[in-house]
This record gives C-alpha cells, sequence and structure tokens, in this order.
C-alpha cells in the first residue's frame, strides 16, 4: 500500500500452514495463525527462537528505493519458495521488464522438502531452458502452464513521476495489489 506522501508498506497474508493453527476468533471469520512452527526452543538448533539470534524465515515483504524515494513494494506468501518468488521478480524488474509482463513470465521453484533438490519450472517455460540445465547435471521437471498456489507476488511499482502500478498475481484469485 502507498499513501499520498509517497510512503509505503508491504503487507502479507501470513497464517504459515493452510488455516493457521486450525483454531478462529470467534465467529469473526479470522483464523489464529501458527508462524511460529518454523522455529524451535531447543538449544543450539539452527532455527532457535532465542536473544540475538535471527532464525531462518520465510517472511519475506520487500520494499525497493531509487534515488532515495520508493519505486517497488512486493510481498508474496508460499512457505520456503517466498525468497525464490521475490528474487525472480526483482530480477525481472531490474531487467527493465513492465511489472505486468515481469508477473507472466514462467516461475521455477527448488522444492524445499526434495531431498534432490529437483528445479520444478512452470509449463510455459521454453524447452532451451529446461534442456540446457538438465545437461549441466541439474534435474528439472515442468508443472503446469500456471502453476496455482505457487506462492502469489502482489506488488506496487512506483514510476519517478509518482505515477503507481499495482499488479496482482494472475496464478491466484486471492491476491491483490493496492496502489
Amino acid at each position: 500500500m502507498v499513501d499520498g506522501d509517497g510512503m509505503g508498506i508491504s503487507l502479507i497474508q501470513s497464517n504459515y500452514t493452510g488455516i493457521g493453527s486450525g483454531i478462529s476468533a470467534g465467529a469473526t471469520g479470522i483464523w489464529l495463525h501458527n508462524r511460529g512452527g518454523g522455529f524451535s526452543l531447543q538449544p543450539g538448533h539452527p532455527n532457535e527462537a532465542a536473544p540475538r539470534k535471527r532464525p531462518r524465515h520465510t517472511l519475506a515483504p520487500t520494499l525497493s528505493t531509487r534515488e532515495e524515494r520508493l519505486s517497488l513494494l512486493l510481498g508474496t506468501r508460499g512457505g520456503h519458495a517466498q525468497p525464490q518468488y521475490l528474487l525472480q521478480m526483482t530480477a525481472l524488474l531490474h531487467a527493465g521488464l513492465p511489472p505486468e509482463a515481469a508477473q507472466l513470465v514462467p516461475r521455477w521453484n527448488i522444492g524445499a522438502h526434495e531431498a534432490d533438490h529437483t528445479v520444478e519450472f512452470e509449463g510455459r517455460i521454453d524447452d532451451r531452458v529446461l534442456t540446457g540445465l538438465a545437461t549441466r547435471g541439474h534435474r528439472v521437471r515442468r508443472s503446469r502452464d500456471w502453476h496455482v498456489g505457487w506462492g502469489p507476488v502482489s506488488m506496487i511499482a512506483v514510476e519517478g513521476d509518482g505515477t503507481r502500478i499495482g499488479v496482482a498475481d494472475p496464478r491466484v484469485s486471492t491476491a491483490t495489489a493496492a496502489a
């Protein structure tokens, strides 16, 4: 969201798994999250929740500036793949693609829970990309054309003249971008 003074904030839905904890706040329709499920209280664990620790976490709302002015807000949900999606979108935008075009580029995902680290691509990816990666020893797999459920990325780009371009991800019907 960007206000009239050009200040922005990236907000994302975050229940963690499905409907979160499975506990609702009465009849409000609000489900309580279970974001703490990725942390550990075990001393020495890499994701130990403790003072002066920064446990690995997937929440990664992103804000980018250019010449000390807000230029881009990104937000996504999607578990361990969130950093992958944000990296992909940031790279495409820095390469000069307009936000609407960047949203349409096929995405990839390295499965966080797969032992073989297969790189899965949306089905619209060019065959040459898959062949090139496979010949270099990567395990690749083609998915559906539009992989519904792969954490949607919503974005607001702010042009130099202050024009705002809000783009929601076409992969889901529950994403929005309010410019």
